[in-house]
């Protein structure tokens, strides 16, 4: 799973205003061609050749989840990138992160909160990578959580 849609709190970099980001996972809102055709399983979110350790074979919607199938380079190619695919075997790391282009978003004032929500209704990832910890999502009570 690499997405689920929750809020995530971000800061406007040129103002500092916080704002609560909340992708679409309507699919009717994810544009999955880049995904598709062959885009990278990462590490790190650090886009390079020697950061790819992986494909994306197919990537798709299903029930308000982005779902992905991902090929890992083939064992004994790059020593990194079978360190990482055995501790991913082995639950080690166990976080994935997702990479996107906004092209659309919406606004949504809050009447119970001072922080906006900017709904992403037209957005576009580009790749996936394995983290050690995703960004933080918001939970009842302001408690943050990763997002997968």
């Amino acid at each position: 799973i690499w997405s689920t849609g929750a809020s995530v709190r971000r800061t406007e970099r040129w103002s500092g205003e916080q704002f609560d980001e909340e992708l679409s996972m309507d699919p009717k809102h994810v544009r999955l061609g880049r995904l598709n055709n062959g885009a990278p399983f990462l590490r790190d979110h650090r886009v390079s050749t020697d950061t790819t350790v992986g494909v994306v074979e197919k990537a798709k919607i299903v029930g308000g989840e982005g779902i992905a199938t991902v090929r890992f380079v083939p064992a004994g190619i790059d020593p990194e990138a079978d360190k990482l695919f055995e501790k991913i075997r082995a639950g080690i790391v166990q976080n994935v992160s997702v990479g996107y282009q906004i092209h659309r978003t919406e606004r949504i004032e809050s009447t119970d909160s001072k922080v906006t929500t900017l709904r992403v209704v037209d957005w576009e990832p580009h790749e996936i990578s394995a983290v050690a910890a995703g960004a933080a999502r918001l939970r009842a009570g302001g408690r943050r959580r990763d997002r997968g």
